[in-house]
């Protein structure tokens, strides 16, 4: 339930704070005190949209915070864990808004954005403002009603299941169909792309060596000559390093011969000489290898600018363009079996098409059956709300396709459809005999629409698990016996659930567990809102005050307490 609500800054209230409790809470108080205002209040911390106006004139921000005290189980608990915020002992909301249109939310002080707040607010509150039931005159709030009172369970699963698999696959026929209409443009493309490039039909690390042995062959005759050079220096001139160093061993092995500390110079000169050997070997394998080949160095020229014109043209290191050939065979591939992939895909299309419509059908017949049900219940309620002899009818039927992409076969004709089903459902309503049921916005007043809006949430309480109902004066258009009876209705709904209503009716005041006054004062020239829980001697009077006006006489004052005393609970507040 919602224990606590707690308004600062807010149009016309400065800082107030309400304990709601369990059952039937009524606030009541003049025109224009501001009554409403504690709906929209509620409305706002429940992810309505924020307005600057709002803002209590003069104020930085306004602030509104709403405590609940629910059972650690329920979709809500589900949507809190889903958002990873923290389940407290109490459900804590709170917005924000400052005077320049800066909001913020907060659940359990876990910042949200405003939409998650609306999604979690719908599980919490079931809001009616005082035009709220005018919802009832469009048809395309009709389906989720009648839903909720058939109970479609596993059939709706097993449809939506379905109808996700033939979405997916349409999008997906979508998709083969947009590349079909492009594929020869991007086929002359490709095949461009893919000619030009095994035409040079380069190879991996290729433009690596092909630089290296250009580099060697273009300077071929430059290293000959400077390997020669330097054989000249280490063995073949007449200072040669070689005969040096052949000479030095001589004059060692002499000195090692005689001194015995020598040993190490002899045979650091000897690995010398064994160095220089192998290195003279290598420089002859090497000058012997070197070719000037005009031929040569020009087909590596050829090849080098070819394989740079390639990358050039590309845009791209030459390894990715040996990859992008690999994706364009693969793209061209593909191409060659769109036409069977679309043909396979629009006959798996067919099967799903004809699956949707078998489980749309058995959507149908629920509808149909839920619909009846609900007609006979809504009209037993209403007349107890004193619409005596009226025919409510939930009426079910199908729309033609027109250019949907989602359609389904039903019969002969193709009629649109989504994750609900084909069905698309209306409320028609009689209050007089021997007329036939027309739709809802063609033949109820306000007063009859308040009391059909009453009546189906009466009988859908039993189906959702939504735990605080909220009335803004849907009693508009009512008064005497039948303002009971909605009292009554109130009465009976918030025995499962908590109710918080405004009203102007007596009838329905007395019925209340708890009554809140609502009053404008004034001070320092400045109006603000204020809310009072009243005592039970207070409840009379105000109640007294309904039946009429401020001129309480002693029958208004019997007739309050009589009402207050027959109420649901049998007697006053302790």
């Amino acid at each position: 339930m919602l224990f606590t609500l707690s308004i600062s800054q807010f149009a016309l209230i400065e800082a107030l704070e309400v304990e709601f409790g369990p059952g039937l809470n009524i606030l009541t108080g003049e025109t224009g005190a501001g009554k409403s205002i504690l709906v929209e209040a509620l409305g706002l911390a429940l992810g309505d949209r924020a307005d600057t106006t709002m803002v209590r004139s003069g104020a930085r921000k306004s602030v509104v915070e709403a405590g609940f005290r629910l059972p650690n189980r329920g979709p809500y608990r589900a949507f809190l864990d889903e958002l990873d915020i923290e389940w407290w002992s109490d459900l804590i909301v709170r917005r924000e808004v400052s005077a320049r249109g800066q909001s913020r939310c907060f659940v359990n002080d876990t910042p949200v954005t405003v939409s998650a707040l609306k999604d979690l607010g719908r599980l919490l509150v079931d809001l009616h403002g005082q035009h709220e039931h005018q919802s009832l005159l469009y048809a395309e709030n009709h389906r989720g009603m009648l839903d909720a009172f058939s109970g479609l369970g596993t059939a709706l699963e097993k449809y939506q299941a379905a109808f996700a698999n033939l979405k997916a696959a349409v999008a997906r026929l979508k998709e083969l169909e947009r590349r079909q209409r492009t594929a020869d443009e991007r086929r002359a493309v490709a095949e461009f792309h893919l000619k030009e490039i095994h035409k040079v039909d380069p190879h991996p690390g290729e433009l690596e060596n092909v630089e290296k042995e250009l580099r060697v062959a273009e300077h071929a005759e430059h290293l000959a000559t400077s390997v020669r050079e330097a054989l000249e220096y280490l063995y073949e001139g007449e200072r040669a390093v070689s005969d040096g160093l052949g000479r030095s061993r001589k004059l060692l092995e002499e000195v090692a011969g005689i001194d015995g500390r020598a040993e190490s110079w002899l045979e650091e000169c000897q690995t010398a000489e064994a160095v220089v050997t192998e290195l003279v070997h290598s420089l002859r394998d090497y000058a012997d290898s070197l070719e000037f080949d005009p031929e040569r160095t020009e087909s590596l020229r050829l090849r080098h600018a070819e394989l740079q014109q390639l990358i050039r043209r590309h845009g791209k290191p030459l390894d990715e363009i040996i990859e992008m050939a690999t994706e364009l065979e693969a793209e061209l591939a593909s191409m060659q079996t769109l036409d069977t992939d679309i043909q396979e895909l629009e006959k798996e299309i067919e099967v799903l098409r004809v699956d949707c419509a078998e489980l749309a059908e058995r959507l149908t017949v629920l509808r149909r059956k839920g619909g009846e049900k609900l007609g006979a219940a809504v009209a037993r309620q209403l007349k107890d709300l004193g619409i005596a002899r009226s025919v409510f009818r939930a009426e079910v039927n199908s729309r033609p396709s027109g250019n949907d992409e989602l359609w389904l076969q039903r019969d002969s004709a193709r009629v649109a459809a989504d994750r609900f089903g084909w069905d698309v459902v209306e409320f028609h309503l009689s209050t007089n005999v021997g007329e036939e049921p027309m739709p809802l916005v063609r033949v109820a007043s306000g007063g009859e629409i308040s009391r059909v809006m009453l009546a189906l949430k009466s009988i859908l309480a039993e189906h959702d698990s939504i735990p605080v109902m909220v009335f803004d004066e849907i009693d508009v258009g009512v008064s005497g016996a039948i303002a009971r009876k909605v009292g009554e209705a109130m009465k009976n709904l918030s025995r499962n659930r908590q109710v918080i209503a405004i009203t102007h009716l007596p009838q329905i005041a007395g019925l209340a567990d708890r009554h809140f006054v609502v009053e404008k004062k004034v001070e320092k020239g400045r109006s603000s809102t204020v809310v009072r829980r009243l005592g039970d001697e207070e409840r009379v009077l105000e109640v007294a005050k309904l039946f009429s006006g401020d001129s309480v006489s002693k029958s208004s004052l019997e007739s309050a307490r009589e009402l207050i005393w027959e109420r649901g609970n049998g007697g006053f507040d302790n």
